[in-house]
Formats: structure tokens, C-alpha cells, sequence
């Protein structure tokens, strides 16, 4: 079993149309529909928690992070991050005790994690490890696809299926590869 460690983190300017570009990714596994995210940094640290330990196995958008906000609430987003970023990449949950002394529930993420935003986060090299950074710029989009895709998500939905499809039917070459192998190989 490969667990991917990171966060996929897709970055560029206000009005690139990140979310729109993300939640068409998503239409591969389900109906998105765009401007409804999973997730967003409005939310508290703890409800981010269990939202992302929720999305086991799939591949859960915290939308909007805008590290420019005024004052405490650029603060509280890039604290956000940071804990997001961090349980992903350790893959566990905050550890708490009641008051009793008897351990409550960890709840760590259990899928994978995609954020939109407007930069980077604040961070040293162990956290920079823990994301994947996409940029987005204004010449990397085409405004004509993209709105032809968003007429039809269902195609995304389908193709995935046809690539699983594929999979299952060609599982034993797959298996038989050393892609695994190569995986751990450029891991380490």
C-alpha cells in the first residue's frame, strides 16, 4: 500500500479559477460542482479535522487559503495550514484527554488532501515537504476548454471509469511491474 504523505497544493493568483479548475479533477470521482468545496479555511481547525478524517479515501479541497487577510485571520488561516499540512504529513490526528484523563478519539486524515490558494504558507524545509506545489497562471489555462469542460463533468466521470476498466482487465501485467519498486526507489 503506497499512503500518499503530501498535500497537493495548487497556487496562483485571486481569479484564475483554482477551485473550477480543481473541482473538474474531482468530477473524475463523483459530481463536483464548482464553488461548493468539501472544505475551506473558514473553517475551525478541529471541524477541518474531522472533515478530512471523514474523506476516507478520496480526495477531499480545502478551498480559498489567502494568507493576505488582515491581521488575526491571516494568522488563523496560516495556522490552518500549518495543521493541515502537518497531520497529512504525518498522517495523524490531534491526541486529546478528557478530563478524566482518558484518551478521546484521534480522527487523522485518511484521504488525500488538495488546497487552493493564493501563496505559499509560512514554513520551514519539514513542511515544504509535506506539499506538492501547482501553480496556476493566467497563460497555463484555456478559458474555451475549461468552459467546455464544465458543460460536461459526467465525460471526467467516465473516462476514470474506463481507465479503472483498464486496470482490472490488465491487472496481472500491472502487478507483474516494478513500479512499486521504482516507487520506493525515488522515495528515498
Amino acid at each position: 500500500k503506497v499512503t500518499a504523505k503530501f498535500v497537493l497544493w495548487v497556487c496562483g493568483d485571486s481569479g484564475l479559477q483554482k477551485t473550477t479548475i480543481v473541482s473538474l479533477f474531482l468530477c473524475h470521482f463523483g459530481k463536483f460542482s464548482d464553488g461548493v468545496a468539501p472544505a475551506s479555511f473558514d473553517a475551525t481547525p478541529n471541524g477541518l479535522e474531522r472533515t478530512l478524517y471523514d474523506g476516507k479515501d478520496v480526495v477531499t479541497l480545502v478551498d480559498d487559503y489567502f494568507p493576505s487577510a488582515a491581521g488575526s485571520e491571516g494568522e488563523r488561516m496560516t495556522k490552518v495550514a500549518q495543521k493541515i499540512l502537518r497531520s497529512v504529513g504525518d498522517r495523524r490526528g490531534k491526541p486529546r484527554m478528557q478530563s478524566n484523563l482518558k484518551q478521546s478519539p484521534s480522527f487523522p486524515p485518511r484521504g488525500q488532501v488538495v488546497v487552493t490558494a493564493e501563496d505559499l504558507p509560512p514554513a520551514g524545509k519539514s513542511t515544504y515537504a509535506r506539499f506538492l506545489c501547482v501553480n496556476v497562471e493566467a497563460k497555463d489555462r484555456d478559458k474555451e476548454k475549461l468552459a467546455e469542460a464544465m458543460k460536461h463533468p459526467v465525460a471526467l466521470a467516465r473516462s476514470m471509469r474506463a481507465y479503472i476498466e483498464y486496470i482490472l482487465i490488465n491487472q496481472e501485467t500491472i502487478e507483474g511491474s516494478d513500479l512499486l519498486d521504482q516507487f520506493h526507489e525515488l522515495r528515498a
